[in-house]
């Protein structure tokens, strides 16, 4: 795995071995930020970006290599975390970054980040695993967490689809599909 764009382009993205982190290919990372400065956002300079199942950290590296300021990566796995550290190490990205070894939800849900207000969320939870009705719950719920021009966007496996018709705070703007991945892009109404 590579980084795709920005400052740090073709550098290594290193993932641990096994089954336990399925990070975001490089081609759907790509297309991904193209649809991103294409549609909303000309460049991300100046955003505040959070990385959701970080995993690997590679959307929100491929977030900070394009500009942005700064990266909240959660994710509660070990390895995860440690491939992740070991990541941000390489790249020179520690100081951008904001490293939380937590659960996804118990985070989304303290007090603590009531304050915050992100311009990009990037959530790319294991495939199946109902995942995405709930992300978009609490989201609606905690729609505070989007800037006025912020992007939610939910990474899941094509088969999966979103009740539009349960959204009241949120709305859905974009899906694409890359083989097997489905890409939801929502934002505040």
């Amino acid at each position: 795995m590579r980084v795709t764009g920005g400052i740090l382009r073709g550098r290594k993205i290193f993932c641990p071995s096994g089954h336990l982190v399925r990070p975001t290919t490089d081609k759907v990372r790509y297309a991904l930020f193209q649809i991103i400065s294409s549609n909303f956002f000309y460049d991300l300079e100046g955003l505040f970006v959070v990385d959701l199942f970080a995993g690997t950290g590679a959307l929100g590296i491929e977030a900070l290599s394009r500009g942005a300021k700064r990266c909240v990566f959660v994710d509660n796995s070990p390895v995860a975390i440690r491939c992740l550290k070991k990541n941000l190490q390489n790249l020179g990205l520690i100081s951008k970054a904001d490293v939380v070894k937590k659960d996804v939800y118990r985070y989304l849900t303290s007090k603590s980040i009531d304050s915050y207000s992100f311009d990009l969320i990037f959530c790319d939870p294991p495939y199946e695993k109902g995942h995405l009705q709930r992300l978009v719950d609490l989201f609606e719920k905690k729609a505070f967490l989007l800037s006025d021009r912020g992007i939610l966007i939910i990474e899941e496996r094509k088969r999966v689809d979103l009740d539009e018709g349960l959204l009241k705070r949120l709305e859905l703007i974009l899906v694409k599909r890359y083989g097997d991945t489905k890409l939801f892009f929502l934002r505040k109404r």
